[in-house]
């Protein structure tokens, strides 16, 4: 086939089209009342699709037409009045018995989080397939978050009076055993 040639509209598609005509366009650019085929901005008739895809989904639920749910977050952001999904994740910090929560990052380390949320945080906790996971924001991101009304947490070394006994700097390596 070449291109100047024009192949004829499937069934399909003037199933389609006949269905769309039993609810008025709601494209701006067309407002087409009921029974009439949608048109172009130019007052052309629509040449591709049979109708706006806008109108075939009002036909839809006019006629009651089930659509998929859209999916469902990959991750939830966990909120603080909602304790009782933290429970399996808190455990005392060996060194000071504080609570605390392990998360992990996007690096898959683990993260020892304050199990309170706190006015100056900068750690956001999700949940992803029952995983707690630790987002470190910058400074603008925190307060964008903040600003939202989403909890924060912080790392525990900043609060842990034991800290310089676990926690390491990032410069820090662990010497090899093997030689």
């Amino acid at each position: 086939m070449t291109r100047t040639q024009r192949t004829e509209p499937s069934l399909q598609w003037w199933m389609d089209q006949q269905h769309a005509l039993t609810v008025p366009c709601p494209d701006p650019t067309c407002r087409q009342p009921v029974g009439e085929p949608c048109v172009r901005a130019d007052g052309q008739l629509l040449t591709g699709p049979p109708a706006h895809g806008n109108r075939l989904r009002d036909a839809d639920r006019a006629a009651g037409v089930p659509h998929p749910a859209p999916p469902a977050p990959a991750r939830k952001v966990v909120d603080a009045m909602e304790p009782e999904r933290l429970d399996h994740h808190q455990r005392p910090c060996s060194h000071c018995r504080a609570p605390i929560l392990w998360a992990r990052t996007d690096g898959d380390r683990l993260m020892p989080v304050d199990a309170d949320p706190v006015a100056d945080g900068n750690v956001l906790l999700t949940v992803e397939r029952d995983h707690l996971r630790a987002g470190v924001l910058g400074v603008n991101q925190a307060a964008g978050a903040r600003d939202r009304g989403l909890s924060l947490y912080r790392h525990h070394k900043v609060s842990c009076p034991h800290a310089d006994r676990w926690c390491r700097s990032p410069r820090t390596t662990r010497r090899s055993t093997r030689r």
